[in-house]
């Protein structure tokens, strides 16, 4: 293969090593995942591995969660979990796995490991597009293989919320033991405008991170309209019982946890909608290409930050027990921490309020 039709002549060699290595890597940790749903379809044990990183989980607390502390305790130092254990249908069976959170119960088990193998594997594409467009100039790229990540990018998000959401329709009543329940009375009204507001944020920052490139601006206003009205219910409901529940119970933890991954969405509708009133209904000038860079930017925070609120939560592969309340919160507030740090934040709301 001939690397000068692909990438620019102003790519450096550390960039195309860095592009080249995320692709390796990509492919093998593709590899693995599939491996892993072939093997549930067949039924069949788990591997020696997979059983080696169970075995080598790190265990961070005693006990392996409490969903209460006494009074006077600082919860965020308490080993407070949700209690949740394996079921005995995931924990009884050879054949789970927890790497796809969703096991082998319940008639649609094998159709949810095959969109799950579909939905990893856009998440894998997605991880080496955005890795060939941030080091070839990003935005501003316009490179055989830049144009080529930000196309993939785009229409690979979109599949994504396709088989993301067949995933979110498709649990059994067993898969929700791995989600904690946030409250009993309304949890499954809370959860869809959870999952409504999590998965339309990443098509509207990675709309934005390509607009005017691909999609119609009509549906970006849908979109964002959706988003609106799902983040606004559940951003009520979830401030109501931070100053409803109990402090020392796992009900409120989870609820301040949540907050701090869901609260930054009303941020992004507001700044990028703020940004399609000022140009196409007052008609200001604004570049377009720094939107873009600076969204393409948001969809890694959103998605780092995902990712790491899931791991902070894991029991079955990095860690036996719960993480304490002050760990999981600093795996899910670093990625934001740095973003703010950096001025990315800020350039971007301050460009936004210009135009």
């Amino acid at each position: 293969m001939n690397l000068k039709h692909l990438f620019s002549e102003n790519t450096n060699t550390v960039s195309k090593v860095i592009i080249i290595s995320t692709f390796v890597f990509a492919v093998v940790l593709l590899f693995a995942v599939e491996s892993v749903g072939l093997r549930m379809l067949q039924e069949k044990p788990i591997s020696p591995m997979h059983q080696n990183m169970v075995d080598s989980a790190i265990k961070m607390t005693e006990n392996h969660s409490v969903t209460s502390v006494p009074p006077g305790t600082n919860p965020f130092f308490q080993p407070m979990g949700s209690g949740e254990v394996l079921l005995p249908e995931y924990s009884e069976s050879e054949a789970f796995s927890i790497f796809t959170r969703h096991g082998v119960t319940g008639k649609n088990w094998k159709y949810r490991v095959l969109i799950n193998m579909i939905h990893l594997f856009g998440a894998l594409s997605t991880f080496v597009a955005l890795a060939a467009i941030y080091f070839t100039k990003g935005s501003r790229g316009n490179s055989k293989i830049n144009l080529w990540a930000k196309k993939t990018f785009f229409w690979t998000t979109y599949s994504m919320w396709v088989t993301g959401t067949l995933l979110f329709l498709f649990q059994e009543s067993g898969d929700l033991g791995f989600f904690p329940v946030i409250s009993k009375q309304d949890s499954i009204w809370l959860r869809n405008c959870v999952f409504i507001a999590f998965s339309i944020s990443f098509l509207n920052v990675a709309f934005h991170a390509n607009i005017f490139k691909h999609g119609s601006i009509r549906l970006l206003y849908a979109q964002h309209l959706i988003s609106i009205l799902a983040w606004i219910p559940m951003m009520v409901a979830l401030l109501t019982r931070l100053f409803t529940l109990s402090y020392y119970e796992y009900q409120w933890m989870y609820n301040f946890e949540l907050l701090t991954l869901v609260s930054l969405y009303p941020l992004l509708d507001i700044v990028n909608c703020l940004v399609l009133y000022k140009t196409q209904i007052k008609r200001k000038p604004y570049d377009w290409n720094a939107h873009r860079q600076d969204n393409l930017i948001i969809f890694i925070l959103i998605s780092v930050t995902s990712v790491f609120f899931f791991v902070a939560h894991d029991k079955h592969y990095f860690f036996s027990t719960h993480l304490i309340p002050a760990y999981r919160i600093f795996f899910i507030l670093w990625p934001t921490a740095v973003w703010v740090a950096t001025r990315s934040l800020s350039a971007w709301v301050l460009r936004a309020y210009r135009a």
